[in-house]
């Protein structure tokens, strides 16, 4: 369920991209189904094979195509409740089925009626999913609390956007110098919190 727009390209456009050309160096087809998009130049120039679905139907669109249309070995989704009635249908004609959570969690929480709904559809639609990549360890220990423990061996952390090769400890640290930036919503699950905590122990400010 990821909208695409050609004036907003950032980390998950980036992403795709990247995750495309390494499946086709694999020697492997990928397709990617999207909701209906105005334009999508920037997607057919990198060579992506698209398919497009309206918002309305898109769950159930993906479902027919897929009987249809394709033999799907490997089916991973972004943006997509993992927790619904699709999940059994969408598994039937796939043969493995991944989801990527990118969701941060409320910190006020769901009344204990929803939160019992939700527990007794993890029991349910857990024997169809095959995996949930989570892009925090937090996000990794909220899936297992609200959809029961059996949803832990399944649940996996890669964290989003972060390349840890690419950075170096320093043993020295110039606090005259130094500049922070951070983007993103003000909730615990982004760490604004532990960046603070982190500049008070280096600084001692």
């Amino acid at each position: 369920m990821y909208p695409i727009r050609p004036d907003r390209i950032g980390g998950m456009d980036r992403f795709f991209w990247a995750f495309d050309k390494a499946v086709k160096a694999n020697g492997k087809r990928i397709v990617w189904f999207f909701p209906v998009a105005s334009a999508f130049e920037h997607y057919e120039k990198k060579g992506l094979q698209v398919e497009f679905i309206p918002d309305l139907i898109f769950e159930s669109g993906v479902i027919r195509k897929l009987r249809n249309d394709y033999a799907v070995s490997v089916c991973i989704c972004h943006f997509v409740a993992y927790n619904t009635r699709y999940v059994s249908q969408l598994k039937s004609q796939v043969g493995k089925l991944f989801f990527v959570d990118h969701m941060s969690r409320p910190r006020i929480p769901k009344s204990l009626k929803y939160r019992i709904w939700h527990y007794l559809k993890g029991i349910i639609n857990g024997r169809h999913v095959d995996g949930v990549i989570a892009v925090s360890d937090y996000v990794k220990d909220r899936i297992s609390k609200e959809l029961g423990g059996r949803w832990l061996a399944k649940s996996h952390t890669i964290h989003n956007g972060v390349d840890f090769e690419l950075y170096q400890t320093s043993a020295s640290f110039n606090d005259s110098m130094a500049e922070l930036f951070a983007i993103g919503y003000l909730t615990i699950d982004k760490g604004f919190q532990d960046l603070i905590q982190a500049a008070y122990i280096v600084t001692g400010k």
